[in-house]
């Protein structure tokens, strides 16, 4: 019996979607893999990156400090992973 062979297209798409990364998202707050991970890339990171920065935001102004990395929850931060520190706020006057 022949097997069916998918187009090259069809092929093309699956390797994309393999390729895709899961999108975790953290919060530095709470999580403590963030402060872990600062001091190990302490000479890329600078001051708006720790977290008493990131709470005299959040106190002050009510941003909500969040994190986007490929690093699943209970794995360290790594640089190769490289995270993105991002905030979310209210309104998109708030800047």
């Amino acid at each position: 019996m022949l097997e069916r062979v998918p187009s090259l297209q069809t092929a093309i798409a699956d390797i994309d979607i393999i390729r895709q990364p899961v999108v975790y998202r953290i919060d530095p707050l709470t999580d403590r893999r963030w402060n872990a991970f600062l001091e190990a890339a302490m000479a890329r990171a600078s001051v708006f990156h720790t977290l008493p920065w990131l709470k005299a935001l959040h106190r002050t102004y009510g941003y909500e400090p969040i994190v986007l990395t490929t690093t699943p929850s209970g794995v360290d931060l790594q640089k190769r992973y490289r995270p993105l520190p991002c905030r979310q706020v209210g309104s998109p006057d708030a800047g």
